[in-house]
């Protein structure tokens, strides 16, 4: 009957904070030697999030060989030139105020073939007798060999013998004839690269 009054509060409510949540995990990266490799993540959660990166689980950090971002949600690792020694378990730690998370992948190195020993470059043999001939290659799983012969493929047969085994090439080819003589070549592949190396042959008393 005489007045009134009345009073007021503001009453805000607030997200409840979120640990962090690998949205996308990193995944296997293979790399060729001497190329760059690239892990990247997507990680959620209430900011500020921190995220650290470990090889083996030996912290690495940016500089060197190494170059880390972490730009909004996405945390990305570069190997500027992958080595031998970099092949391993990489894993990103992804941490704020309330949790942290973490995830992991593997690297692995390909090596293109190379001939650690090669043919001789140059081979005289008899008419009508037999001779092998043998490389040696070294490089990353799983390497194809195929020889030719003046830019043929070669077959085996009763003829030739071919064979690759314990990283050894080997061609023996029987019986000479004078159209056995030419240039040979072995070629090596697998999924980092191709290298070849050849010999000549004379047949003698052709």
């Amino acid at each position: 009957a005489v007045g009134t009054a009345s009073s007021s509060a503001k009453l805000t409510v607030s997200e409840p904070k979120k640990p962090p949540f690998f949205d996308k995990k990193l995944e296997p990266v293979g790399a060729v030697l001497g190329e760059s490799a690239d892990f990247e993540c997507l990680v959620s959660g209430t900011q500020p999030i921190k995220a650290l990166w470990t090889k083996d689980n030996k912290e690495i950090k940016t500089g060197g060989n190494y170059k880390i971002t972490h730009i909004g949600n996405t945390a990305h690792l570069r190997i500027i030139k992958v080595g031998k020694g970099d092949s391993g378990i990489y894993s990103c730690l992804a941490a704020n105020d309330v949790g942290k998370e973490s995830c992991s992948a593997e690297l692995s190195v390909k090596e293109p073939p190379k001939f650690v020993k090669k043919l001789e470059p140059s081979r005289i043999v008899a008419l009508a007798g037999s001779a092998h001939f043998d490389c040696k290659i070294s490089g990353s799983p799983e390497i194809r060999v195929v020889w030719y012969k003046n830019d043929t493929e070669l077959q085996p047969s009763e003829k030739l013998n071919l064979s690759f085994a314990d990283n050894v090439a080997l061609l023996e080819i029987n019986d000479f004839s004078p159209e056995d003589g030419g240039d040979y070549t072995c070629e090596a592949h697998n999924d980092a690269g191709s290298a070849s190396c050849s010999t000549s042959i004379t047949v003698k008393g052709a």
